[in-house]
């Protein structure tokens, strides 16, 4: 038999729009902030996740339209790289993130 495969997501009616996850690489003596903006109200969660799938940070809620900046502490982060993991409704962005010391 052939496996249910899953409709393809139309990101286009997604309410998440992301703007950046910046600087890539970061330095210790930088500041890192993810940027994003939804076109409407949504329930977002942010997370950052290490190589190993180990959940760092993560910062959720009910958030209403407009833009917003999320602040990385990153200078309590190992040198290596991770993901910041943007979800809305059931849309997903996954942007890296690359910490050096």
């Amino acid at each position: 038999s052939v496996p249910d495969i899953p409709p393809a997501t139309d990101h286009s009616r997604s309410p998440l729009s992301l703007l950046s996850v910046a600087p890539v690489p970061v330095a210790a003596n930088e500041q890192c902030s993810a940027e994003f903006s939804l076109s409407r109200p949504a329930e977002v969660r942010i997370e950052l996740i290490d190589m190993t799938g180990k959940s760092i940070l993560l910062q959720e809620g009910s958030l209403y339209t407009g833009c917003y900046s999320l602040e990385i502490p990153h200078q309590a982060l190992a040198p290596g790289m991770y993901y910041v993991v943007f979800t809305a409704e059931q849309y997903q962005e996954t942007r890296r993130l690359l910490v050096i010391h």
